[in-house]
C-alpha cells in the first residue's frame, strides 16, 4: 500500500508540473493538440501552413520559401507573391517581432549570408559577409537578429559561431560549435541551442550555462541533437525533437526520439511522450482551441 501510495503521488506531482499551458503539434501533416504530458491528445482544425512557414506578428499574412525564394501569402495561403531578389537562391526567413522586417539567407559568392528586408520586400540589406556562410537568422523580442557564422566542416558536421548583432556591434554566444538549432527565450535573456548530445541553456546576462546531456536523459540519445526548440511563454522550458544524427539503414527499424517530443525545463527533470509519428511543428498555446 505504501509503494503505491508514492506512485499515485509521483503522478499527481507530475500532472501538476505538466498543465503549464498546451502543445499544439504537427504529426504527419495532422494538427493536434496535448497537454505537455501527451495526455489529453485531440485532432483540431487549423488553417493549413506550409512547412516551415512563418505566420507574422499580426496574423495576417504568411512568410515561407517556394521555388527557392521568399515568398508571403494571405494567411489561408493564397495570393502567394515573391519578395525576395530575383535570381538569388533564398531560404529561412524569419520575422521580427514588430512584424516590420525580415530575416532570411540567401546564396552570395557561393555561400549563404543573412540578408534583412522590409515587410513589402523594399530595402534589401546584406548583413553578413562570413567566408564559409552564415545561416538561421532570429529575432529576439526586443529585435535583436541573431545568427550562425559557420566553420569549416569537419567530417559530417559544420561547427559555427552563434552571434548576435546589437547594431553595429556582435557578440558571440558561443563559438566553434556544431549547433543544430536555437530559440530565444520570450523574456529575451536566455538563448536555448542544441550541439551534439545536449541542449544549452546559455543565459546571456551572466553568460552562465546550463547543459542538459541527452544521454543523462536516456542512455539511447548517445548521438542526438534538438531540433524545433519551442519555449514555453514563462521562458522555463522547451519543447523539442531530439533526433539521431548518425548513420541509418535504409528501411532499417526506427530510433527513440524519431517520433518522440521532449519537454525540458530549465531547472526541473526532463521527460518525453511519443507523438504518434515524426514531428514536423512544435508551438506553446495557453489554450486548446487553436484559434485562440
Amino acid at each position: 500500500m505504501k509503494v503505491i501510495m508514492l506512485v499515485l503521488l509521483g503522478l499527481v506531482g507530475r500532472s501538476t508540473a505538466d498543465e503549464t499551458g498546451w502543445l499544439r503539434l504537427v504529426v504527419k501533416g495532422k494538427t493536434v493538440v496535448c497537454r505537455p504530458d501527451g495526455t489529453q491528445r485531440s485532432e483540431v482544425v487549423a488553417v493549413p501552413v506550409p512547412f516551415g512557414g512563418r505566420i507574422s506578428p499580426d496574423g495576417a499574412v504568411i512568410l515561407h520559401v517556394r521555388d527557392q525564394a521568399i515568398h508571403v501569402a494571405d494567411k489561408d495561403g493564397k495570393n502567394s507573391r515573391r519578395l525576395s531578389p530575383d535570381k538569388v537562391v533564398a531560404g529561412f526567413p524569419a520575422w521580427s517581432p514588430d512584424g516590420r522586417r525580415i530575416a532570411f539567407v540567401g546564396m552570395r559568392g557561393g555561400h549563404w549570408q543573412v540578408h534583412v528586408m522590409d515587410r513589402d520586400g523594399g530595402n534589401i540589406r546584406q548583413l553578413t559577409d562570413a567566408s564559409d556562410g552564415a545561416w538561421m537568422p532570429k529575432f529576439g523580442p526586443d529585435g535583436t537578429l541573431a545568427y550562425l557564422s559557420w566553420h569549416k566542416r569537419q567530417g559530417k558536421l559544420q561547427p559555427a559561431d552563434l552571434l548576435i548583432a546589437a547594431g553595429r556591434e556582435v557578440k558571440a554566444v558561443v563559438k566553434n560549435v556544431y549547433i543544430s538549432d536555437y530559440a530565444w527565450s520570450p523574456d529575451g535573456t536566455t538563448i536555448a541551442y542544441s550541439k551534439l548530445g545536449a541542449l544549452v541553456f546559455q543565459d546571456l546576462p551572466t553568460r552562465k550555462a546550463r547543459e542538459v546531456a541527452f544521454p543523462d536523459m536516456d542512455k539511447r540519445l548517445y548521438s542526438h541533437a534538438a531540433s524545433l526548440i519551442c519555449w514555453r511563454a514563462d521562458s522555463q522550458a522547451v519543447a523539442c525533437s531530439v533526433m539521431f544524427l548518425g548513420g541509418r539503414q535504409e528501411g532499417g527499424p526506427k530510433i527513440f526520439g524519431d517520433e518522440e517530443l521532449f519537454v525540458i525545463p530549465r531547472n526541473v527533470t526532463p521527460h518525453w511522450f511519443r507523438a504518434g509519428g515524426p514531428l514536423e511543428q512544435i508551438e506553446w498555446v495557453k489554450q486548446k482551441d487553436p484559434g485562440k
